[in-house]
């Protein structure tokens, strides 16, 4: 064998890969990073909220759930629609009664409300009667409580922050919202939210424009100011940091939140706001103070997330209320599609990305965590779309090409070590 041309061989091989390598390195946010996708409940159903994880049938007559908390020494009281209860220790087991029921359960010992659910169960004999073979199954049809079947995330998970601030710019802002924004602690979310937004909203909002580069490297309280004191021009992303700086610090876990766009390559959205965690109604809300929107909600007044505005904006929903600053106070209207802000940003196109707290960690753009985040699936944010078919497919085409470089080298100095003791070069 011509040892040296296998040296050839291999060699030239290596450099391809290695070459594949730096170029897929030098393009890796053009799709190479990993990406989570999380869905509706994933993002709006915080682990802290208790909810139903699994159900099992035990392929006759009873259903029992499981919650995302622990039922040790639970005592469930459990309303049949035939206007029996029983009571019952642990995961509640609810015993069927055929076809489309309602049932009620109450934990007799704990502060969780009362969890109503209809179920539609169907007998083995029952099929049978109707000369069909099947086994007995069962439906969930409706239920008050949330359903959580796949990982969730603590409200904290997503809490928005910025490296450059300090402690003493923290107790700065614990006075601004107590003298200036007249915040009381005590006092509701949604009042906060209203304060605070209405207060940024008109000492800054004639500011906008494009902030010069050095405005990225300055603390939200920072960026506050300089806008206030007339020095910098600001856009969305401005907003979204001074206002979760403020909101942050009054108590109100708030994360930011970016809509993108893209269709055949070309950018067609690209906007940054917030949403806020209401404490007293388990829910996050959308709130956008570069157009001027404090809050949404129906005219039921059930408040608006992102993604539950989004939908209904692109079916021109007459029954969307936005409280904004207007006139030195705060007025609700109907929403105004006429002269919409986000007819430029709400197209069929468009992603949802929402930022976990790591993003704003200081040290994310470490050497060893760029390196860690390169190879592995760690993933700073996550993405909800109801656009384009998505995947990771571009990521684990790379993890595939950097094994192969790892593979070969390894192949590659032990086919050499092995030759070398052999004498054969």
């Amino acid at each position: 064998m011509n040892y040296k041309r296998l040296h050839i061989f291999n060699g030239i091989i290596f450099l391809v890969l290695l070459i594949v390598n730096i170029v897929i390195y030098k393009n890796r946010d053009n799709g190479y990073a990993y990406t989570e996708y999380l869905n509706y409940k994933q993002l709006y159903q915080p682990s802290e909220l208790q909810s139903i994880t699994k159900t099992r049938f035990n392929g006759s007559d009873s259903l029992a759930l499981y919650f995302s908390q622990e039922q040790n020494g639970a005592v469930w009281k459990i309303q049949l629609p035939d206007s029996t209860s029983y009571t019952c220790k642990g995961n509640p087991v609810i015993k069927l009664l055929e076809g489309i029921k309602d049932y009620q359960l109450k934990k007799i010992n704990g502060k969780d409300s009362t969890i109503h659910i209809r179920l539609n169960y169907v007998s083995e004999a029952s099929y049978k009667k109707k000369r069909r073979t099947r086994a007995s199954d069962v439906e969930l049809m409706q239920v008050s409580f949330p359903i959580q079947d796949k990982k969730s995330y603590s409200i904290n998970h997503w809490a928005q922050s910025s490296e450059y601030t300090t402690d003493k710019e923290i107790l700065i802002a614990k006075q601004i919202l107590l003298d200036s924004m007249k915040v009381i602690p005590s006092e509701n979310s949604v009042s906060k939210i209203q304060k605070i937004g209405s207060y940024i909203y008109k000492k800054i909002h004639q500011q906008l424009g494009t902030p010069n580069d050095s405005m990225d490297i300055y603390s939200p309280l920072k960026q506050f100011t300089l806008a206030q004191q007339g020095k910098s021009e600001i856009w969305c992303g401005s907003y979204t940091n001074i206002f979760s700086f403020f909101a942050n610090t009054a108590g109100i876990t708030t994360r930011s939140v970016w809509v993108e766009g893209e269709a055949n390559g070309i950018s067609s959205a690209g906007h940054n706001f917030n949403e806020c965690y209401i404490t007293e109604l388990n829910q996050w809300i959308f709130v956008d103070l570069m157009s001027n929107t404090l809050s949404l909600q129906t005219k039921s007044g059930h408040y608006l997330n992102s993604i539950d505005f989004y939908n209904l904006y692109q079916l021109h929903s007459n029954d969307i209320l936005v409280s904004s600053f207007k006139n030195d106070s705060i007025e609700k209207s109907e929403y105004d599609y006429s002269n919409s802000f986000y007819n430029n940003y709400f197209n069929s196109n468009i992603n949802f990305v929402y930022y976990y707290a790591s993003q704003f960690d200081k040290k994310l753009y470490n050497s060893s965590e760029k390196i860690k985040r390169y190879i592995s699936k760690r993933s700073t944010f996550a993405v909800y779309s109801n656009a384009a078919s998505i995947s990771n497919a571009k990521f684990y085409k790379k993890q595939m090409i950097l094994l192969a470089l790892v593979a070969f080298s390894i192949y590659w100095l032990i086919t050499f070590i092995i030759l070398k003791s052999n004498g054969k070069r």
